[in-house]
């Protein structure tokens, strides 16, 4: 019988620092690889994506273990729909679970949160909770609604671009959001509380 594993980037508890459930308490299960191509943020990505541990199914649940089961776990990568989901969705049963994907690929897991972060015009998954649009220094709205049509989202986040430490271009963004008040602004807030 073959193990199901799975290459694990980290899993750690932190606070989410984006998007729609900014401040709250989360386990992040960061998944490696990434088969986006055309990835219009691949130059700045301040995700270790690369390579990963394999990790049995056994050993995602031991580290969870250390972890309250009260909080979400927040499945992110890379792009964790690269990996066939299903038993890890079996694992999972009875917790929380969000995920964070490109949209590269439909989602079809049954899941309570699903942040959409679209990196290319062509993404698949156009439906979920929240769309979130890490905005280059040089778009205007042309690219930004590109990405957006035909897509149905609960809430809408702008996000400003980040190259090491720092993010680009926040003053851009914010008066992006002020122009059309139907987009939020989302920044990765865990950066300034100095977490992960």
């Amino acid at each position: 019988m073959r193990t199901t594993t799975y290459p694990v980037a980290e899993i750690f508890y932190s606070i989410q620092g984006e998007g729609r459930w900014t401040g709250r308490p989360m386990v992040f299960l960061r998944l490696a690889g990434c088969s986006v191509r055309g990835c219009h943020i691949r130059d700045v990505c301040d995700t270790d994506w690369s390579h990963g541990k394999a990790t049995s199914l056994d050993g995602i649940a031991a580290q969870l273990e250390a972890f309250p089961k009260s909080v979400p776990v927040s499945i992110t990568g890379g792009e964790p729909t690269d990996h066939n989901l299903t038993p890890l969705m079996a694992l999972l049963k009875g917790r929380e679970i969000h995920m964070e994907t490109s949209g590269v690929r439909e989602v079809g897991y049954d899941l309570d949160w699903l942040t959409v972060s679209p990196k290319t015009v062509g993404y698949k998954q156009r439906i979920g909770g929240a769309l979130k649009i890490v905005v280059r220094p040089e778009w205007a709205w042309v690219e930004i609604e590109a990405l957006e049509k035909d897509s149905q989202f609960s809430y809408k986040y702008l996000q400003p671009m980040t190259s090491g430490s720092l993010p680009l271009n926040t003053a851009q963004v914010i008066g992006m959001v002020l122009e059309r008040p139907e987009w939020n602004l989302s920044t990765q807030a865990h950066r300034v509380w100095k977490l992960r």
